[in-house]
């Protein structure tokens, strides 16, 4: 049976830092795609509820939300704090939904993943429930613990669908994703090569030589397919999550240089909660 791990103190302000972090790239993401949207069509609880009153209220919302970071950060009413930052997430990734095309945002699955932690432990310490492995030895290391296997989990369901939906030949399509990578260096992905000549070459180059050589292509894309199907072996222990961490990062930055794919916030949350130097240290 699979057990929780234990945490420092230091661990687990590092990791509510990194949590703030992430939290704050992924705002500043959905403000800007957010302006992008040329039509509105409502999806999940924007069906039912309104949620235009957000961007006549955003500068005011954004400040709250300051004010709750630090209070997550410092641990201080974490569960009101973290309440509020996911209900204010879940409503901006809403909008986002509604008016510039799907969100996938890994820091709103930490942050409901925490939040149902923190009811599980308050619940099971309220009512002396044994839980046994669903619950660490303190409510923050039961979030955290819930929050690595969510991490794990979103990684794993990413490489099962590949699997899944391209009826197991997803490898051997692979190399398409150059072409896509192709098309995005040409349109809006000449942004995230920050406009340097130097770089745009390089990525050039990298997806010229790749699609001369489709069966390396295929190799390099099974690399990362199997390291996202392989990531709940990371709940094993400790090494083995280190491993799956650093395995995970090194996805991201290949997909990064290779796809225009570098999903700064999902690095963020790899590093903090799956590597995680402190212990290392220690």
């Amino acid at each position: 049976m699979l057990s929780p791990f234990e945490y420092s103190a230091q661990e687990l302000e590092i990791m509510r830092a990194g949590f703030a972090i992430a939290f704050l790239f992924t705002l500043d993401d959905l403000k800007f795609f957010a302006s992008q949207g040329d039509y509105y069509r409502p999806v999940g609880i924007a069906r039912w509820l309104d949620l235009s009153w957000l961007s006549r209220h955003r500068r005011l919302l954004d400040r709250i939300s300051l004010v709750a970071l630090m209070a997550y950060v410092l641990d201080l009413q974490t569960p009101w704090a973290l309440l509020f930052l996911t209900l204010y997430l879940l409503c901006q990734v809403t909008v986002r939904g509604s008016t510039a095309g799907v969100s996938h945002e890994p820091v709103l699955v930490v942050a409901v993943a925490q939040m149902a932690a923190i009811g599980i432990w308050d619940a099971s310490t309220q009512w002396s429930w044994d839980l046994g492995h669903w619950v660490a030895t303190s409510q923050a290391d039961t979030m955290v613990w819930w929050t690595v296997q969510a991490l794990v989990a979103l990684y794993f369901t990413s490489g099962l669908s590949k699997v899944l939906l391209s009826g197991g030949r997803w490898i051997q399509r692979s190399p398409g994703l150059l072409v896509a990578a192709a098309a995005r260096l040409e349109t809006s992905g000449a942004m995230a090569v920050g406009g340097s000549q130097r770089k745009r070459a390089r990525v050039e180059g990298y997806i010229g030589l790749l699609l001369a050589r489709p069966q390396t292509a295929r190799v390099l894309f099974a690399g990362g397919l199997f390291v996202e199907l392989w990531s709940p072996l990371g709940l094993v222990g400790e090494n083995a999550m280190l491993a799956v961490g650093v395995a995970l990062l090194g996805l991201h930055w290949a997909n990064g240089r290779l796809l225009l794919l570098p999903c700064a916030v999902y690095q963020i949350l790899v590093f903090v909660y799956l590597v995680n130097l402190p212990r290392l240290w220690n």
